[in-house]
């Protein structure tokens, strides 16, 4: 039952009912995406490593040392020799690696969260390129991602 004082335009119109298996199945993955996807600029191999910067799972030798101990022995990182050597500290948190000026902008005016919730091109495109340099310098580029 409607009351005088409610506007009709403010009543929500009813759920449209889920009927085929796409829209289902649409309907649940939008639910579960927490994350941006990747722009639809970026090529098939930067929207695979914009989705492993997301998950942590980017090639790092930490990453590396829990998946093949015996290839990579360490998880330190390379450079300093913490003894994680995570992509954020590598990207951003490393004292020895020289950084890049898109990472000093990135550490001053975007912090690390921001940036994997970057939904537009160039936002996505300078975080992956600073996790491939960092990564070329240990040489755990390549495990698990191609270049480009």
């Amino acid at each position: 039952m409607v009351s005088g004082d409610e506007d009709p335009e403010e009543r929500l119109d009813p759920p449209t009912p889920l009927t085929t298996f796409r829209s289902i199945t649409k309907h649940y993955r939008e639910q579960r995406r927490t994350l941006p996807p990747p722009h639809h600029l970026l090529g098939k191999g930067e929207q695979v490593k914009r989705r492993l910067l997301q998950s942590n799972t980017y090639p790092t030798p930490f990453r590396m040392n829990l998946l093949y101990p015996q290839l990579y022995p360490s998880p330190a990182c390379p450079n300093c020799q913490q003894a994680r050597g995570t992509i954020y500290h590598m990207v951003l948190a490393c004292p020895n690696y020289p950084a890049p000026q898109d990472a000093a902008r990135l550490r001053d005016h975007h912090p690390w969260e921001t940036a994997i919730w970057a939904s537009d091109a160039e936002g996505q495109r300078q975080l992956i390129s600073l996790a491939d340099e960092a990564c070329m310098t240990n040489g755990t580029l390549g495990v698990g991602t191609s270049p480009g």
